[in-house]
């Protein structure tokens, strides 16, 4: 089954132990751009302008942290067939702020900084990849 708000995710789970595993399989799930995303919810969104054949291997991600901000974990997201991405901030941040991100590939490495504010959504237009 696939879902037009999810990326398709494939992970093995061993069912060979018992109906009741002590730590269950968890699948975390990678919106796509057109996902609903609450309103005031911190995003980047952008488009690569990329060959169809090079988006299936490109992560885009923040790779530069502002000191005063509380960004716990690794914000990245990956390219749908269209080039389109979403980066979610599921930390709340404070205020604004410049980032750098890192789009990177087979061959591919880019960097593109973008400002970014709380509770808004940031468009990067249209990044072109070599």
């Amino acid at each position: 089954m696939e879902s037009e708000l999810y990326f398709p995710e494939k992970k093995p789970v061993d069912t060979s132990s018992s109906c009741y595993p002590e730590e269950p399989e968890v699948v975390r799930l990678r919106p796509r751009p057109l996902y609903p995303f609450p309103d005031r919810t911190t995003l980047i969104i952008g488009m690569l302008d990329a060959d169809p054949l090079l988006l299936a291997g490109i992560t885009v991600k923040v790779a530069s942290k502002v000191a005063d901000w509380k960004i716990p974990e690794v914000v990245q997201g990956i390219p749908d067939e269209n080039g389109e991405f979403v980066l979610y901030f599921r930390e709340a941040i404070k205020g604004t702020a410049d980032v750098d991100l890192e789009i990177t590939g087979e061959g591919i490495y880019k960097i593109v900084s973008a400002s970014i504010e709380e509770g808004k959504s940031t468009y990067t237009g249209v990044i072109s990849i070599p």
